[in-house]
């Protein structure tokens, strides 16, 4: 009997926890979630997460769905908490002129999985070509990129804060670029973001971060007096990057 007794409280357990949510989306885009307790050719009656039990008339119903791996917000804006994904992205640097100069062109795109609503991991591939301050002459640099990706989200708001990281490795040119040469190392890029929620699949968010790269190089210049002179470097590339996103699913 004992055992009996605790087969049938597992049950009830695994029912608890797979017990499905219920979003009712309305007209005006007000939104409920809870469990339908009943529901008839007129109205719905539902508890809420909250706690409250409401009746809904069925005629002020735009839209209803089930919460599973979402998070919703008022107007029927959600955010995805679980399953796969991928994103594509673009950076500048956000400052006319730095000490080490600016990355003028930076993208990538992730592939990834959403383990719960806070963290999420992707692999990643990109390119960034760069204009770098070298003894006052600008070096250009240009690499792909293939790296590891982490995000992690600080709160559930409707714009959800997080912060990422990604560490990874920058191959340079098989060739010579722009007169020079240079070849590839080890980068990473740390960053906050806001993901903004939505009523599609696909989702905005902008961040800004700090990016480094390393290589070493040469590259060949004219001066003022028309004499070719040549630079050997071996440098940490480091900027401030400013990135907009776009994610689907």
């Amino acid at each position: 009997m004992l055992l009996a007794f605790f087969f049938l409280l597992q049950l009830n357990s695994i029912e608890a926890q797979l017990r499905i949510k219920t979003v009712i989306i309305m007209q005006d885009r007000s939104t409920y979630v809870g469990e339908v307790i009943d529901n008839d050719d007129e109205t719905i009656t539902m508890d809420l997460d909250s706690g409250a039990r409401i009746v809904i008339p069925r005629n002020r119903i735009r839209k209803v769905t089930t919460g599973t791996n979402k998070l919703y917000h008022p107007k029927g804006k959600f955010h995805y908490t679980k399953g796969f994904f991928f994103s594509f992205s673009v950076a500048m640097n956000p400052f006319i002129a730095t000490e080490q100069g600016g990355i003028t062109e930076h993208s990538d795109l992730l592939i990834g999985w959403r383990f719960n609503k806070d963290l999420s991991l992707a692999i990643g591939f990109g390119s960034e070509l760069s204009s770098t301050n070298v003894g006052g002459f600008e070096v250009d640099t240009w690499f792909n990129s293939y790296f590891l990706y982490g995000r992690y989200y600080l709160a559930d708001w409707r714009h959800r804060p997080y912060t990422y990281a990604r560490i990874g490795y920058g191959t340079g040119p098989d060739q010579e670029f722009e007169a020079g040469r240079h070849g590839g190392g080890l980068q990473g890029q740390v960053g906050v973001g806001f993901h903004f929620a939505s009523r599609r699949k696909s989702k905005f968010n902008i961040s800004i971060g700090y990016h480094f790269q390393k290589t070493e190089g040469g590259q060949s210049f004219l001066d003022t007096f028309g004499n070719e002179v040549d630079i050997d470097y071996n440098l940490l590339i480091r900027e401030a990057i400013l990135k907009f996103t776009y994610e689907f699913r």
